[in-house]
């Protein structure tokens, strides 16, 4: 498969890069949406929230009104993920958000995890699914707030000041992050749902990495940095999961 194409101004990047300030307003809605999302979760899949929608496509019962241990597992899933985006707000990044994206961030990930919260209702994994999907999120939350912690520490040294990191799990992908993110999304995908759940949520976000956000950040990283990132494009030969792409 050949490289995507990077570009220096992209118009589909959410993020204002290259510009350090705060953005109170922006943030006060990101930590605000991302706070509620697990008990919104919880109340889909203990209510009949989701009956009247579900009840046209599968014949389904009302859910109990406490989480099995696959449903606790689940909303874990939903409250890591909340915790790791305000990691990342609140810890790990300089950049300013803005309102549109704090509030489609949010929006995106509700519906994504009320799709979870629906193939709860309506599948029924074997446990070793549940625990194999278990598996794949959490390696891949682990990689992917792992390798931004270490990227942050090399940035608050000044001596990196103007510097690409290269070193830590990034050195076996340059985007090694997203692709962790992908994974522990396809792992919280298997076990909501199974297999095929998770190959199409895997899926849409790989598709949406290879297509969009890699060429996003790769022409950010060689505009700022120069011949270092080409450098190192050059000996890291994979983009976003060693050995797979």
């Amino acid at each position: 498969m050949s490289p995507p194409t990077a570009t220096t101004k992209p118009p589909t990047d959410p993020f204002i890069r290259g510009i350090y300030r705060p953005s109170p307003l922006a943030s006060t809605l990101f930590v605000a949406l991302r706070t509620l999302d697990p008990l919104l979760q919880y109340t889909l899949t203990t209510t009949p929230l989701l009956l009247p929608l579900l009840s046209h496509l599968i014949t389904i019962s009302p859910p109990s009104t406490s989480l099995s241990p696959r449903g606790t597992v689940l909303l874990s899933m939903s409250a890591l993920n909340a915790l790791k985006q305000l990691l990342w707000l609140l810890h790990l990044s300089r950049e300013p958000l803005s309102l549109s994206s704090a509030l489609s961030i949010g929006a995106a990930n509700f519906i994504l995890g009320a799709a979870m919260s629906a193939l709860y209702l309506t599948t029924s994994p074997s446990p070793a699914t549940v625990a194999a999907g278990a598996l794949l999120y959490y390696a891949g939350l682990a990689v992917e707030t792992g390798s931004e912690l270490q990227r942050k520490a090399f940035k608050d040294d000044p001596a990196n000041r103007g510097r690409p990191f290269t070193g830590g799990l990034f050195a076996w992908a340059r985007h090694v992050n997203l692709g962790a993110y992908a994974v522990a999304r396809a792992g919280y995908a298997v076990a909501a749902g199974g297999w095929v759940a998770g190959a199409l949520v895997g899926g849409v976000f790989a598709w949406d990495f290879v297509g969009r956000a890699v060429g996003v950040l790769d022409g950010y990283c060689e505009g700022r940095y120069g011949e270092e990132w080409r450098q190192f494009r050059r000996r890291t030969r994979w983009w976003l999961i060693p050995g797979v792409y």
